[in-house]
């Protein structure tokens, strides 16, 4: 039993939930039980050796791939991105059994206030974006 991506997306709007490596039995089982879920699937190899679901969809009438209409991020949008990723990757320096000294995880804490209390609403250019300094 061959494995092959399949292409798993909604059957209605073309858009792309996610490409999963499974036999054609188990692709044919995922694609029956989440029918009522307008969900559909088809081998990738029909569509295109290349698939990126945040920026394509397929056009459900030739069942071709074609560019999504995603609009640009705004600048509060990217900040607020770019702030929640260093909040999840700093997570770790909270921990009570972790590395540091209380003192060290109080100046992680204190920066983490600080990336929290950033004024993202009121960015006008990337310049005015004023990130605080890691410990």
């Amino acid at each position: 039993m061959k494995l092959i991506d399949h292409v798993f997306y909604n059957n209605q709007t073309g858009e792309i939930y996610f490409i999963k490596k499974l036999t054609h039995k188990q692709a044919e089982n995922n694609c029956r039980l989440n029918s009522a879920f307008n969900m559909s699937c088809v081998p990738q190899s029909t569509l295109s050796p290349f698939i990126n679901k945040r920026s394509q969809k397929i056009n459900l009438s030739t069942m071709t791939l074609e560019p999504r209409n995603v609009p640009e991020p705004t600048l509060q949008q990217q900040v607020r991105e770019k702030r929640n990723a260093y909040l999840k990757s700093s997570d770790w320096t909270q921990v009570p059994d972790g590395p540091f000294t209380d003192a060290q995880r109080a100046e992680w804490a204190t920066y983490r206030q600080q990336l929290r209390d950033m004024p993202i609403d009121s960015y006008v250019t990337a310049s005015d974006v004023v990130w605080p300094t890691r410990p």
